[in-house]
């Protein structure tokens, strides 16, 4: 398999990188990530279960940070339970809990993997699209 390169075509993207303001280049990266923590939030709350909505509604993001040139926003759920329903957990066979009315049968819980399947599923596909339309948006083209 060969792979033709165009050297000259690569220098002139890299050029047109370089031209663009620092300020305009932050922008471009603080809207991206933004977009991202926000859809990835939607997502992550539209796949929590729902008993009392709870869960649902404590899904949130946190403002973007910029380290160097790291752009971060957390997606973050600070219910006490959350991590036990995303990952899953163990429980103790025949303990009757009453909140349920029921004795437990099974010895583990599999994860409903909320924020995680949003990541994988939908958010990491869209992505590439996104950055492609701001990159063409951004270079006018």
């Amino acid at each position: 398999m060969f792979v033709k390169l165009d050297y000259e075509s690569i220098q002139q993207f890299e050029e047109r990188i370089r031209e663009i303001s620092k300020d305009l280049r932050n922008r471009f990266f603080r809207e991206c990530t933004q977009r991202l923590g926000l859809e990835t939030w939607k997502e992550a709350a539209n796949r929590s279960p729902v008993k009392k909505g709870y869960l649902k509604r404590s899904w949130g993001i946190t403002s973007v940070v910029q380290n160097g040139d790291v752009w971060q926003i957390d997606v973050i759920n600070p219910a006490e339970y959350a991590i036990y329903v995303e990952e899953g957990h163990r429980q103790e066979v025949g303990r009757y809990v009453n909140a349920i009315g029921k004795r437990l049968v099974t010895p583990f819980v599999e994860g409903q993997h909320m924020l995680r399947g949003s990541i994988e599923e939908k958010i990491a596909p869209q992505t590439t699209e996104f950055l492609e339309g701001k990159l063409r948006e951004l270079f006018g083209g």
